[in-house]
């Protein structure tokens, strides 16, 4: 199809918007309100890898100010160029910008981003700033539409992961390659998420893999700040006891200053504020009085409490913890699930643990580990997964101020 006979209309309509598929007309609806007209360029029964646009759309997109892309479709990238020349004061918006892909099974990239919770908020965030980049004087109220939508999805990522969790069945069959992106762990803003596992049933690796130390043999890790794709994010790490060697000659205060390395540049001095972030937070963690101790002469739960006083002196978004309660007698680790209780206010939190009975009375959710992961969107692990994958039947009993708790069936 030729379309170079076509006059170019040079009056845009400020409210008509173009999308290239319905997915991203329900998105644009939902944020653009009565504000904007969306029209689809592929019709409802149109062929997204193969379809042609009409002479009468070429023209309504000529009258277009935005138009919002999938980003990797065969219509787009077929007719991508034709598009940009058809109409040059256009606003192109690739929706799915900052999504890390997934491979398909014939070896390219899915497009269905959309199908995903948390990519469904992105794609939100792309069509918002859009719009109110068109009509700025409606910025709060696309900004009131983006935040109710953004409820919408939390809600129904958690009516979703709970239906999942009641079914009978440990997998499901889909004859479309449309849920690809559904299937995915995700740590949410304040979430505390509990690891647990057998031995060499891939908790560290999974940590190291989350921190970068190590490349995913297959799949993606993908951070995102408010919402906004972005390439890492800051974290705090909390190794195991048994990795750290107490006779190196160090005080509990510069144990703590050197959590701020990373935020100097090279042979700098630490400035005076960042000396006054370490006094506040070995305040907050009831350090002050040992400050100038050498590690050395640090009991097992209080040098847990200065690495950990170490690992959040950054304020980080998240908070990375491998076994943290090694080596510790149970008053400190009581003590320490009340700091990280509080530290959960402010960071989401990971966390790998033996100790199941006390792990599961602390988190919020629980991903439980052994080759495979299960994920369970609360602290209801089933008895029977647990007697499976540690190779023995597990009774949990404990006294005091931490009652047993009685498991689901894992069917």
């Amino acid at each position: 199809m030729a379309f170079s006979a076509c006059k170019q209309n040079k009056t845009q309509d400020s409210s008509l918007v173009f999308v290239t598929i319905e997915p991203l007309k329900y998105f644009a609806n939902e944020i653009g309100g009565d504000k904007f007209k969306v029209e689809t360029m592929v019709p409802k029964g149109g062929n997204p890898e193969t379809y042609e646009p009409t002479a009468k759309q070429m023209m309504r997109l000529s009258q277009c100010p935005i138009f919002i892309k999938v980003g990797n479709i065969g219509f787009e990238r077929t007719w991508n160029e034709r598009l940009h020349q058809s109409a040059p004061n256009t606003m192109f918006i690739d929706s799915s910008e900052g999504i890390s892909p997934i491979e398909s099974s014939e070896h390219v990239d899915d497009p269905h981003t959309w199908m995903s919770c948390n990519n469904a908020i992105v794609i939100a965030r792309h069509i918002c700033n859009a719009f109110k980049q068109q009509k700025p004087a409606d910025s709060t109220y696309f900004n009131q539409n983006l935040n109710r939508f953004i409820a919408k999805v939390n809600l129904t990522d958690q009516a979703i992961r709970g239906m999942l969790y009641k079914s009978n069945t440990k997998a499901f069959l889909i004859y479309h390659p449309t849920l690809t992106y559904f299937a995915h762990l995700t740590v949410f803003e304040n979430d505390f998420l509990g690891i647990i596992g057998p031995n060499g049933g891939g908790k560290t690796t999974l940590l190291r893999t989350i921190l970068g130390l190590l490349k995913p043999y297959k799949g993606t890790i993908s951070f995102f700040d408010n919402g906004v794709p972005c390439d890492n994010i800051a974290i705090g790490y909390l190794p195991q006891y048994s990795k750290i060697d107490k006779e190196f000659p160090i005080s509990m205060y510069e144990v703590v200053l050197s959590g701020l390395s990373k935020n100097k540049p090279l042979f700098r001095s630490y400035t005076k504020e960042q000396h006054e972030q370490v006094k506040q937070t070995l305040e907050e963690m009831q350090l002050m009085p040992f400050a100038q101790r050498p590690i050395e002469a640090l009991s097992g739960g209080q040098l847990q409490r200065v690495l950990l006083a170490r690992a959040i002196v950054s304020r980080p978004k998240l908070l990375v913890l491998d076994e943290p309660n090694t080596y510790i007698d149970r008053r400190f680790q009581d003590q320490m699930y009340e700091m990280l209780n509080n530290i959960n206010k402010h960071c989401a939190i990971v966390m790998t643990n033996h100790d199941i009975g006390t792990i599961l009375q602390n988190v919020k959710n629980i991903a439980c580990m052994n080759k495979h992961l299960h994920y369970h969107s609360n602290t209801e692990v089933p008895e029977e997964w647990i007697e499976e994958h540690f190779g023995c039947p597990i009774e949990m009993v404990a006294h005091g101020d931490i009652p047993h708790r009685v498991l689901k069936n894992h069917k």
